[in-house]
């Protein structure tokens, strides 16, 4: 079987035999030697294959944890690093690639009923996305906007096809580091997408009492951007000025699309904000609603 799939994965190099070495890859899953294909797989990813050879071998690693679950599961960090890496290649096609299949992955570890003693990020609940967020979260500050890109699609890929158990417990450190994260983007457009994702699946109510990460996110996008100080004016005076946030510069951007998808997550966060299960503000909330209401309105101004 290890030479069926290393003449597969040949085929699959060639333009004229790639058809025929993914299907030919598949059969060998279907067989049931996974555990020297998945190595096969791997070792195909480390050598950074061509566009088209690289998005089979990362679909055929998703199928393998959608057949396969149990056994993939020790080899799920691997897998996810794997796939992690060719998100930064350059390529829209490998981005939307590798975030349908860690999204696949997601779905698939969202299956997983808690084992005693289980590998950790399989049976607890509460790790079992860390496998996937705490890559693709690292992904978000690489020094490369397609790196970055492609995680935050990874990111919003995740959300949409974890339970809602999984997002539910992780979603508490994931909101923060998502908008930490927007201090270093070079794809706000994206950034801001995953940041409306999360809030989106956040439990409601969404309050600034239950989740703390609500007035943070509230200051990044409604803290506007105030003159930098004269040179003439003392050190000591300098502390008066500050910057725009990350995110209220990406509302206030010429950037047609980042500043759409930084009103989508504003326009998330205040739908969020705004109802508890009776309909109305929820007192803990209402502090923030009219300063993001204000910026979101802003903003949209910009657009008319």
């Amino acid at each position: 079987m290890e030479y069926k799939t290393a003449k597969a994965l040949e085929k699959l190099d060639a333009r004229s035999t790639q058809r025929q070495g993914a299907l030919e890859l598949r059969a060998c899953l279907e067989a049931g030697s996974l555990s020297s294909l998945l190595s096969a797989l791997l070792k195909n990813l480390r050598r950074a294959p061509g566009v088209v050879a690289s998005c089979e071998t990362v679909s055929i690693l998703a199928e393998a944890f959608e057949t396969s679950p149990l056994e993939c599961l020790p080899n799920a960090v691997k897998i996810v690093t794997a796939i992690v890496a060719q998100i930064g290649r350059g390529d829209a096609r490998q981005r939307e690639t590798c975030a349908a299949a860690l999204g696949r992955i997601a779905a698939a570890l969202s299956q997983f009923p808690p084992v005693e003693g289980g590998p950790a990020f399989g049976s607890v609940a509460s790790l079992r996305l860390a496998v996937l967020f705490s890559p693709l979260v690292t992904a978000l500050s690489a020094p490369n906007a397609a790196m970055q890109e492609g995680a935050a699609i990874a990111i919003v890929a995740v959300l949409e096809r974890a339970a809602d158990a999984d997002v539910e417990v992780s979603i508490g450190s994931l909101l923060p580091r998502l908008t930490k994260s927007l201090a270093q983007s070079l794809a706000p457009q994206a950034a801001c997408l995953a940041l409306a994702a999360a809030i989106d699946r956040s439990p409601r109510p969404f309050t600034a009492a239950s989740t703390p990460t609500a007035a943070a996110i509230v200051t990044a996008i409604t803290k506007a951007p105030t003159p930098p100080p004269s040179p003439h004016h003392h050190h000591h005076h300098s502390r008066r000025f500050t910057s725009a946030s990350p995110l209220a510069q990406v509302l206030a951007s010429s950037d047609h699309r980042a500043r759409a998808a930084a009103a989508r997550a504003a326009a998330a966060l205040l739908e969020a904000l705004s109802h508890d299960s009776n309909g109305e503000p929820p007192p803990a909330s209402a502090a923030l609603i009219s300063p993001l209401r204000a910026a979101l309105e802003a903003c949209l101004g910009m657009t008319c």
